[in-house]
């Protein structure tokens, strides 16, 4: 608990105060080494500390125990484009891709996982593709004005900065 409050916390570049979440993480891994939000606590710390490499170690550590699933593959993915391992990186945007792909047919219509897969294509196919796929659903469904909300998202995404900003 007190780890989760640390990385939701400002630090405001005070580097103890993550470093001190360190320590709690890792006598909270030592109690339950089978618990994967120890594991991604220490990944945002690590993250925040700008130590990508241990980030992306606590990730897979996070998968051993949880499996893979869309979300934590992008987050490996950006890790890795952020260290400037773009094939490794796609690897995992491929997966998530995967990932999203197959939860689309368990849930149709489910409009927030069709935005997070058409997110998750932007850091694989150009801006312009996904803009004409969104277009093409915009066509036929029902919900466009909620679609019409994302969609600003998607026109105004610039992956240089994304990946920039991302911890």
């Amino acid at each position: 608990m007190v780890v989760s409050i640390i990385v939701a916390y400002d630090t405001n570049g005070d580097k103890s105060l993550l470093k001190y979440g360190l320590k709690i993480s890792k006598k909270s891994i030592k109690k339950d080494a089978k618990n994967p939000v120890y594991y991604t606590n220490r990944a945002n710390l690590y993250s925040r500390l700008g130590e990508y490499n241990k980030s992306i170690k606590c990730l897979k550590k996070v998968a051993n125990i949880k499996g893979y699933y869309p979300e934590l593959c992008m987050g490996i993915g950006f890790l890795y484009e952020k260290i400037g391992k773009l094939e490794e990186a796609k690897i995992y945007y491929k997966k998530a891709l995967s990932l999203y792909e197959a939860d689309l047919n368990k849930t149709k219509g489910d409009i927030n996982k069709y935005i997070n897969y058409l997110f998750a294509k932007l850091f694989l196919y150009s801006k312009d593709e996904i803009v004409r796929e969104l277009d093409y659903y915009l066509t036929s469904s029902d919900k466009k004005s909620e679609i019409n909300k994302h969609r600003q998202l998607i026109d105004d995404f610039n992956r240089k900065d994304f990946i920039q900003n991302y911890q």
